[in-house]
């Protein structure tokens, strides 16, 4: 294997040999080297960093990423492309725009104003191509309507179930459960197929009708 030049994801090869090697608990030199197998190469010429990448289902694969990701936006690294870091970056922009207009936010015209003002100002290292919206439904509102409108958005998710007594309800539970966690990392009812999807089994599930249990 040639350690000059870039692996297949245009990452320096020899740092993501070194990276690779960290993640085994090798030395980092010919002992280290004569320590890899094929797959080990083939992995490290894909530009894979970590052995543990390799593995799937596996919550120390996202762990490792987000700790990586997090040095590199620490080291003053451009973030683009590091999903979690991005959504970081995202979410801190947001929490600018809410500092500055706390009370009724920007409103949903001047959203995209007020992010690429705020990402101007935070002097971020994201290409404009990358700089979008708060990839989070509760910082999206809180940022177009203020605390009243966050206030009356949190009261009309949490309202309707807790009065109709829908958290009762194992399927209820499920579904608001995932959509909550869908708002955490997306906008989600800010695009059509997620607010079909949310209108469609929110009111399917809080007021289908149970059938009275035979006597």
């Amino acid at each position: 294997m040639d350690y000059d030049g870039d692996d297949e994801k245009g990452q320096v090869l020899k740092i993501t040999l070194i990276r690779y090697l960290n993640s085994l608990d090798q030395r980092k030199d010919a002992r280290g080297m004569e320590n890899l197998n094929d797959q080990d190469i083939v992995n490290i010429e894909q530009g894979i960093a970590n052995h543990h990448y390799t593995k799937k289902f596996d919550p120390r694969t996202r762990i490792y990423k987000f700790l990586w990701e997090y040095q590199a936006l620490r080291r003053g690294d451009n973030p683009k492309g590091l999903s979690m870091v991005q959504r970081l970056e995202y979410w801190r922009a947001a929490a600018g725009i809410i500092q500055d207009h706390f009370w009724i936010g920007v409103g949903t015209g001047d959203m995209d104003e007020a992010f690429s003002v705020q990402y101007e100002k935070m002097n971020t290292k994201l290409p404009p191509e990358f700089r979008h919206r708060s990839h989070n439904q509760f910082l999206a509102i809180f940022t177009a309507f203020g605390l009243f409108g966050f206030l009356w958005f949190l009261f009309s998710l949490l309202y309707p179930p807790i009065y109709l007594k829908a958290f009762r309800n194992f399927l209820y539970v499920s579904f608001f459960m995932i959509i909550t966690l869908s708002m955490v990392f997306e906008d989600t009812i800010e695009t059509q197929m997620g607010a079909t999807l949310f209108a469609f089994f929110n009111t399917f599930l809080l007021f289908v009708k149970k059938e009275n249990p035979p006597e």
